[in-house]
């Protein structure tokens, strides 16, 4: 009896450690990958905004589209490395 159980648990550990192993290693890729193109995405808006006329940016800079950028990219770095440790760990999102 004893060695069923072995052979029982020596499956279910070294089964849910390889998930668990292959989990973190895709969500680290991912973190890495997406959080690169986010970062991108956000110079570019950054870049677009410092070609405006000095007025024009004043003017957006008092309606409070700095901290727009801000807040957007946070959120969207935020959604990126949930999703990925949902992935890494096999939780719904749902």
């Amino acid at each position: 009896m004893p060695l069923v159980l072995y052979t029982i648990m020596q499956y279910v550990i070294v089964s849910t450690l390889a998930r668990v192993f292959a989990g973190i290693t895709l969500a680290v890729i991912a973190q890495t990958f997406l959080a690169d193109y986010a970062l991108d995405m956000l110079g570019d808006a950054v870049t677009t905004l410092n070609g405006l006329p000095s007025v024009a940016g004043s003017i957006m800079l008092l309606t409070g589209i700095g901290q727009c950028i801000t807040v957007l990219g946070t959120a969207l770095l935020t959604r990126i490395s949930i999703v990925a440790s949902a992935k890494a760990f096999g939780i719904s999102l749902s």
